[in-house]
Parts: structure tokens; sequence; C-alpha cells
């Protein structure tokens, strides 16, 4: 039960993390997405958009794309569009989390960009109002041929930027449940057994090829965990990894080593689907006393001999 109220509590987590934001800008104009992710002292931002990558970290450095700014601080961070056109509506995801830091330092967001404005207002052509002196009369055109005409091409733009909003809606809500339902799925739980003074091991599929950064906690104390730009591992416990998996060994296994342990496994500097997260509970049995030979033999002649009595006892009692 607890278990199970542990990985709904981190589903639920995820999911509110995961929560959309309606950003809007105006086209010709400085754009700014802000996003409050509240990882403190965050120090790896990422920036996509329709999955291409704008600002984020690779071989060791920061990378902008052309036409972009970031503004950060504690807790939150800005994307700055430095002039906004109609091509830069859509969505965009961000991630913020401590490096080497625990998997609870992890904040993501999806949200929409609405761009206002078409950008030429001032390039329609008209008349000069200003040069007009009083009592001119404007040219006007008879336009009650053409209004069947142009009822219908209103009613059919409506109906058109209505079906475009629909489906960006739509498409908005199908981003957000892959995100929630990916997240889910990661921290699926996992359920390990070990015994009584012998080697326990908690192996862990993360398929995060080539992670180099594996976190592991018991009870939210840390285990296996960078710090200090150091490996650290507390005493009684080994750990093995390879491409995609990691095992966290517990040499000499007691009772108290039951309990909900948690991994994360991502690569540093990596994009942020390169993330895995499990929790799972490891159950402790006792040792069990191997059977001996004796004690079959002795099971047997003991069922042979009540067998044999009871056969005696009915031939002594019959007339």
């Amino acid at each position: 039960m607890e278990m199970k109220i542990t990985i709904l509590v981190l589903i639920l987590g995820v999911s509110l993390m995961a929560a959309a934001i309606e950003w809007k800008a105006t086209v010709g104009q400085e754009g700014r997405l802000r996003w409050e992710h509240g990882v403190e002292n965050a120090n790896s931002i990422r920036w996509e958009r329709d999955k291409r990558q704008i600002a984020y970290w690779a071989d060791g450095t920061f990378k902008l794309e052309p036409g972009y700014n970031l503004t950060s601080g504690e807790s939150w961070t800005t994307l700055v569009i430095n002039n906004v056109t109609k091509d830069d509506a859509g969505n965009y995801t961000c991630q913020a989390n401590i490096i080497f830091g625990p998997p609870e330092a992890t904040g993501r967001v999806a949200g929409h960009l609405q761009v206002e404005g078409d950008g030429d207002e001032d390039n329609h052509p008209g008349t000069n109002l200003g040069s007009l002196s009083h009592g001119t009369q404007l040219p006007t055109t008879d336009l009650s041929s053409y209004g069947n005409t142009l009822n219908l091409c209103d009613r059919t733009d409506q109906k058109t930027r209505t079906t475009y909003h629909t489906l960006q809606e739509m498409e908005m809500k199908i981003t957000i449940l892959v995100l929630i339902l990916g997240v889910s799925l990661m921290a699926a739980a996992i359920e390990w057994k070990a015994t009584v003074g012998q080697e326990g091991r908690l192996r862990w599929e993360h398929g995060v090829e080539n992670a180099n950064s594996i976190r592991w906690e018991r009870d939210k104390r840390q285990i296996a965990y960078w710090a200090d730009g150091t490996f650290k591992l507390e005493p009684g416990y080994n750990l093995t990894s390879g491409e995609s998996w990691t095992t966290l060994v517990i040499n000499n296994v007691t009772k108290d080593d039951a309990g909900n342990y948690t991994c994360q496994a991502n690569i540093i500097f990596g994009p942020p689907e390169a993330t895995g997260r499990v929790a799972g509970h490891l159950q402790v049995e006792d040792a069990r006393l191997p059977d001996s030979g004796s004690t079959v033999h002795g099971s047997l002649f003991t069922g042979l001999l009540m067998g044999g009595g009871a056969l005696l006892l009915v031939t002594l009692l019959q007339p």
C-alpha cells in the first residue's frame, strides 16, 4: 500500500510539473517565455521548440540558437525571442535541473506560444485623412452586390480559425498526455527480493545508453551518488553498471535493508528524454534451512510405522 501511494505521488508530482503554459507575443516585438520552475540554483537549462533545440548544453558548453536570448534566476528562466514572427508560434518545452543533484531537483514544462498581429499594419494602402479639407466627400464603393460573398468569406475564415485553434489545443493536450504517460512509465515500481545473510542485488534496466550519472537512494537517504565532482558510495554497498543498466549490491543483507529504493540514471548535459527514474521495494526473507535426507527418510519411516500400526489394529478388532 505504501509503495502504491509513493508511486501515485511521484506520478501526480511530475504531472503537475508538466502542466501546460500559454504564452503570448506580438509580431515585430520582443517575445518572452517565462517559467517559474522552482528548482533553486538550477545549473542546467534546456529549451526546445517542437523537439528542435534552442538553448542547451552540449560538449561542455552552453549553446544558444541565433535570434534568441536567455535570462535566468534562482528559480526561474525566460527564453527571449528577439523579433517575433508568425513562424515562432508553436509548442515549447523546457527542463531545469541541478547537475549531480537529487532526482526531485528536476522540473519540466510544456507550453504553447500564441503570436498575435500580422506585422504589416503600417503597409496597408489607404487615404491620407490628414490631407482632406472639411467637407470633402470620400469616394465610396457600392458593395451591396458583394454582401453575400463577403459574409460567406467571413464565415469561412472564422471556421478556419476555429479549426486551427482546435487542432492546436488537441496537439497541446496530446503532448502533455505523452509527457505524463512517459514519466509514469519511468516511475513504475519494481519488486526486488533478497535473503538475510546473503548478497542482495537490485538490478534496473534503465535504458539510458551510456548514462554517466547514477544515483541510488533508500528512503531519501543517499547510497550511491555524485557530490563535489566525485562518486560516493556508502559502506556496505557496491555498484555495477553497464550501457543501459545498473545494479546496487548489498554486501550482507539484514532485515533492516528492507524498504523503498529509488534510482535515477541520466546523461550529464544530455537531452531531457535521456533520463530514467525508478522506484521499487526490497523484500527481505529469512534464510531457509536446507532439507536433509535424514528428515525425508525419517518422515517416510514414521508414515510406514503409523500405517502398519493402523492395519494391525484393524486386524485385531475384527471378529
